[in-house]
């Protein structure tokens, strides 16, 4: 879901690690969190499936997803 260059394979500097957070909004805390100053890599998103993800990266350069569950 998020570009190879997004995802920087090739960088040895940095040991990213990838983690998913489950929330009821993703719109609502990807605009809390861009106006923390959050680097989003990929915006808000539906995935097939019904699924809305957002991804970041924190300041350690770890790969962040907000991940919504379909509605029903």
């Amino acid at each position: 879901m998020i570009s190879e260059e997004r995802v920087r394979p090739r960088e040895e500097v940095i040991q990213r690690t990838y983690y998913v957070v489950f929330v009821d909004d993703v719109d609502k805390e990807y605009k809390e969190l861009r106006r923390k100053g959050a680097n989003f890599v990929k915006p808000p998103t539906t995935q097939t499936g019904g699924w809305r993800t957002a991804h970041f990266e924190d300041p350690d350069g770890n790969l962040w997803e907000i991940s919504q569950r379909p509605k029903k």
